[in-house]
């Protein structure tokens, strides 16, 4: 068996809350060390609580910071609505953002849970910050996903919006913007949203929506020059829609992949048309262009893809087929541009609950926000096929779901 129809053949081993140490349940030992590389976010869109993970699922860490929890160094208390960044800070830190309306970075030890900075980049509005990448010493970059209906005339209070917000993150300084707006389509508003490093360059996902979410321009992909914040490029995704929410680089950073949910409120069928997963490679210039795409009317159950999405390689990527409320359950397809094929792994759950993917080491870690068992789906994969593990309760302590899913280093 291949390793690619390996992959195709998983099925699914969960435990529910409760479970022994082995498996990762209701008990666990605290410990902090090498092997502690992933953080979770468990949230109910109330409260948060951050768990640190091994490598493989194993918790090291329950409750590391949660919306109740105010260490020095807190003066904004987590929301409900934390996310992860694409990349990791290079000083090994946990960064939480902070999303709406608190638009808050916290940067977090995670042997300890010392909170050692918290950056506001609001600048007087509820900027909705989803994105933080880490370009040079001193310098990282925040995508402010919403756009300011009123800022003011001058242009040093950075509150404009709709661009990245440029800030030292040593001294939480903000100190200049990139406008992403001249690259959204007439009427739309830019939305970054992901962001980034591929080949020299690095590339930030636009969602290019409308200020009432009502409607939407093509997917648009821009390439910035990491030192300057130079404009090289940009590509449009033409007939695909809301292409924000994910931006999933290939393990030899040479490509990243692109998932479209399509606007929800254009109604389900024009929704499933402008739904897909494209694979982009960097230009002669580092700019992104088109390679692949396969709607997501091609693919299964012909339902919109989500945005969660996990590269395995070059070749391949793990997406989500959306459920819908009529009782149709998310489900993890794997997408092979070479074959151009879409295989389905087994893998269901109600739907709106598969919210984060992550290749691991020969692995894939699934967080599953079903409410009635919350918990982390491991699997282990191989030439001669999959080895199924025991699924990981990743907050034995107050039962949130996870998430979100993130490498820290």
């Amino acid at each position: 068996m291949t390793a690619r129809f390996a992959l195709a053949t998983l099925t699914l081993l969960a435990l529910a809350p409760g479970c022994d140490a082995d498996g990762g349940g209701a008990s666990y030992t605290p410990h902090y060390d090498d092997r502690c590389r992933l953080v979770a976010v468990n949230t109910d869109y109330v409260s948060t609580s951050v768990s640190v993970l091994e490598e493989d699922g194993t918790v090291c860490t329950a409750g590391l910071i949660t919306s109740g929890s105010r260490p020095p160094g807190v003066t904004t208390a987590l929301s409900g609505d934390v996310v992860l960044p694409t990349e990791p800070a290079p000083d090994g830190r946990v960064v939480l953002i902070d999303r709406y309306p608190a638009a808050v970075l916290t940067f977090v030890d995670p042997a300890s849970g010392t909170v050692s900075r918290q950056i506001g980049v609001g600048t007087g509005y509820p900027a909705n910050p989803h994105d933080v990448l880490f370009v040079a010493d001193g310098t990282a970059w925040v995508s402010r996903y919403d756009q300011n209906p009123t800022p003011t005339a001058a242009t040093e209070d950075l509150d404009e919006g709709g661009d990245l917000l440029v800030v030292d993150p040593g001294t939480g300084a903000l100190v200049g913007r990139i406008d992403l707006a001249p690259w959204a389509s007439p009427g739309m508003e830019p939305r970054p949203d992901r962001l980034a490093h591929v080949g020299d360059a690095v590339w930030v996902t636009l969602g290019n929506l409308a200020r009432r979410f009502d409607d939407g321009g093509p997917g648009v992909v821009v390439g910035l020059a990491p030192e300057t914040g130079a404009y090289l490029g940009r590509t449009e995704l033409a007939g695909l829609a809301s292409c924000g929410g994910t931006l999933a680089v290939s393990p030899a950073g040479d490509g990243a992949w692109v998932s479209c949910t399509g606007v929800f409120q254009r109604g389900d069928a024009p929704q499933l048309a402008a739904s897909g997963v494209a694979w982009l490679a960097p230009g002669e210039d580092g700019a992104p262009v088109e390679v692949f795409r396969l709607g997501a009317a091609d693919i299964g159950p012909s339902r919109p893809i989500g945005h969660p999405l996990a590269a395995l390689d070059e070749e391949r990527a793990v997406v989500v087929v959306l459920g819908d409320l009529d009782g149709a359950p998310d489900a993890l397809y794997v997408v092979d541009r070479v074959a151009g094929t879409a295989t389905p792994l087994g893998v269901e759950t109600e739907a709106y609950t598969l919210n984060a993917l992550v290749r691991g080491v020969g692995a894939l870690l699934v967080a599953d926000a079903n409410r009635q068992a919350p918990r982390l789906r491991r699997f282990r994969l191989g030439i001669a096929g999959p080895v199924e593990l025991d699924a990981i309760v990743t907050d034995p302590v107050v039962g949130l779901e996870p998430r979100g899913l993130g490498w820290f280093r």
